[in-house]
């Protein structure tokens, strides 16, 4: 079965390490060895299109879910402040000084009727928070190394270290 799913997220999968070039050179002047040019245009962070194509369904987002993000931000920094601190690096340059509806976190995932295979989300940082909203009875979230099987019910949330622990849903 096919679901909906919305990224409004921000990316920065160009970017480069700078770890193995002279400290003493300005990164413009720095090539690569086969000889080719490096686009520095793709080295900015960016926005995920879904952000453009469904502006609306964003902007109710942001109008609905503002105070909650906030607060999940104050328990998350109350009981994870180390993580968060890593989290909040990869928000903190981004252009213009934009801040992410759900900070700590770049990424806003917006999953509709869904029910997945078993993954890993291999991109994610540190850990993940599912937020459950809506009217169900089934669909439980699984995770596969610890044995959870969590009902989660209209606004119930779980942390998470996505790129960790082999989790999916049941069909709801």
């Amino acid at each position: 079965n096919s679901f909906q799913v919305l990224h409004f997220s921000w990316y920065n999968r160009h970017a480069t390490k700078g770890t193995a070039v002279p400290s003493n050179v300005h990164p413009l002047m720095i090539g690569k060895e086969d000889g080719s040019r490096m686009n520095y245009t793709q080295l900015t962070p960016y926005q995920a299109r879904d952000f453009r194509q469904h502006e609306d369904v964003y902007a109710a987002i942001e109008r609905s879910f503002t105070g909650l993000f906030e607060w999940v931000e104050e328990e998350l920094q109350k009981y994870l402040p180390l993580e968060v601190t890593v989290l909040s690096a990869s928000i903190e340059e981004l252009p213009g000084k934009q801040r992410p509806l759900v900070a700590p976190f770049s990424n806003l995932v917006v999953n509709l009727n869904v029910a997945t295979k078993a993954h890993r989300d291999v991109m994610d940082k540190e850990f993940c928070l599912v937020l459950a909203i809506g009217d169900f009875d089934e669909g439980d979230l699984c995770l596969h190394e610890p044995g959870l099987v969590l009902g989660l019910r209209n606004g119930d949330l779980a942390v998470f270290r996505s790129a960790n622990i082999t989790h999916f849903n049941r069909h709801f």
